[in-house]
């Protein structure tokens, strides 16, 4: 699926993870793509374009409701979705939060800093942080949602974001982290041992040349460093299949919480590659993706039920 050392895909590596998954799945819309106008029934009909400010930035974003009669006149509890990549909000993500929002849910999907017109630039996993957190703040306002019933849920770099996130909140009644990296040290070596090339332009401007010319990149980036301060449930979603970040990232944070105290499970899916509980089929992804993100969805609603109640 990669090729390593100085290919092209190889030195974009890290660029790719943080831009989206549209590299692993070649033929399926780039994370950038926009619904064509015409088509009444596509799923993101029926979403809000909305905004609010995360500090002095104006922050974009969608809003889907469940689709029943007059939804914004019934308080539902809320999630709030904090998606792979850097690209914004894709058709996938799209789609996606329609299908959790019909489970009876408000899905508030920001397009972080730097992203689909959002003012600022791309950092990282770093003032994202501050995007969700201010998020979290605008949605307990909107009307329809009820303010004690709000989760966090990312996926990829958007988990990094929601971890770090929701360690700097006791506002959210649940986390969902799925193949988010935990352990940015790890990933790092990972990275280098399997031959990848981490020089691509966002990589150095995030991580330089590694944790030693960069520590503070690293120190502020590291999920580990602020379980100890997350207060609500956690659930860890991972393929067992991920070659872009490895189960043993999911594996290690999960035994963090535990050894914390924290109420946290965790479920790995068997033959499941990175990006597949958005980007299974019918995204051009792989049969095994598709059966693991049924079994997903089946454990994200249930989670969601019992912390959510």
């Amino acid at each position: 699926m990669l090729r390593r050392g100085g290919s092209r895909l190889g030195a974009l590596l890290l660029a790719s993870l943080w831009a989206g998954l549209s590299w692993i799945f070649p033929t399926s819309p780039t994370l950038c793509w926009s619904p064509p106008r015409g088509k009444k029934r596509a799923a993101w009909q029926g979403s809000e374009r909305l905004a609010y400010t995360s500090g002095k930035l104006k922050i974009t974003a969608r809003c889907f409701r469940p689709r029943i009669r007059n939804a914004a006149a019934t308080a539902h509890p809320a999630i709030i979705y904090c998606h792979d990549g850097v690209s914004g909000i894709s058709r996938e993500t799209l789609l996606f939060c329609r299908e959790m929002a019909d489970w009876g849910y408000v899905v508030f999907a920001p397009a972080f800093r730097g992203e689909d017109g959002s003012d600022g630039e791309v950092e990282v996993a770093k003032g994202e942080v501050q995007d969700v957190l201010s998020a979290i703040s605008f949605v307990k306002k909107l009307p329809g949602v009820d303010p004690r019933r709000i989760a966090l849920l990312g996926t990829s770099h958007g988990a990094l974001i929601a971890i770090l996130a929701a360690s700097r909140t006791s506002e959210i009644v649940a986390l969902i982290e799925c193949y988010g990296v935990t352990n940015v040290y790890a990933w790092w070596d990972y990275l280098k041992t399997h031959g990848f090339d981490t020089d691509d332009p966002l990589s150095r401007k995030t991580y330089g040349k590694g944790p030693k010319d960069r520590p503070q990149a690293f120190e502020i980036r590291d999920a580990r460093a602020v379980a100890h301060r997350i207060s609500c449930p956690v659930l860890i979603l991972h393929g067992e299949k991920d070659r872009i970040v490895p189960a043993d990232q999911a594996i290690e944070f999960h035994s963090v919480l535990v050894r914390l105290g924290k109420n946290a499970t965790f479920k790995q899916y068997k033959d499941a590659g990175h990006g597949f509980l958005v980007y299974a089929p019918p995204f051009r992804s792989r049969d095994s993706d598709s059966v693991a993100r049924k079994q997903a969805l089946d454990d994200v609603r249930d989670f969601l039920v019992q912390t959510m109640r």
